[in-house]
């Protein structure tokens, strides 16, 4: 599958230019979900994304403008159509599987913390914080800080929450004031989920 998305990677890059280009494979990550047909997308520079079935699928969105420099729009719908796996934008990829589990969470908290494990994983939550820092009552001793969670990645959390509010009427306004606990939430949970994983491991040997 790898092969097959750097052939894909390839292939759209002259149709959408040099950001593009620049994508790193990141495996099971996302951006925001966005409704809408393949020509509604390549005539929106707000957006951008390709579907994962192009004309019916839900489109995946993102925060920065993509506009297509050269090539017509069916040649980006025939190359779409032959790697149909996944959902891609700049560097976050997402299965429909992923997406349609997202945006079924009832509550806004879950929303977050579902997007959150879909971007970085559990094992790569457990590893991070939110902000970088460590944590207050760590403060002292030879804990060292851990990597901040990616600014632009979190951004795609809150704009996935938001979408998700729209799409369902959701008020998300106390989600998106506490964004950073849910993620810290999240985070520790990884954390627990790991270390109990690490136990049950060293059990069996």
């Amino acid at each position: 599958m790898q092969h097959q998305m750097r052939s894909f990677v390839k292939k759209c890059a002259p149709l959408l230019g040099r950001n593009l280009q620049k994508t790193k494979m990141l495996g099971c990550q996302h951006d925001v979900l966005l409704s809408g047909t393949v020509q509604q997308r390549l005539n929106n520079p707000h957006l951008k994304l390709l579907p994962a079935h192009p004309l019916q699928a839900p489109l995946l969105g993102c925060l920065k403008p993509v506009v297509l420099q050269q090539g017509p729009a069916r040649n980006l719908l025939k190359i779409l159509r032959t790697f149909p796996m996944a959902l891609f934008t700049s560097g976050i990829v997402l299965t429909k599987v992923q997406a349609n589990r997202i945006m079924s969470h009832k509550t806004s908290s879950l929303v977050v913390k579902e997007t959150a494990q879909a971007i970085w994983t559990q094992s790569g939550l457990a590893m991070r914080s939110v902000k970088g820092g460590v944590a207050p009552r760590k403060r002292g001793t030879a804990e060292t800080a851990k990597p901040r969670l990616t600014p632009e990645k979190v951004e795609v959390v809150a704009a996935t929450l938001e979408h998700w509010g729209k799409v369902n009427k959701n008020d998300i306004r106390a989600a998106m004031k506490n964004l950073t606990n849910i993620l810290c939430e999240k985070i520790q949970d990884c954390v627990k989920s790991e270390r109990r994983q690490q136990l049950t491991q060293q059990a069996l040997l």
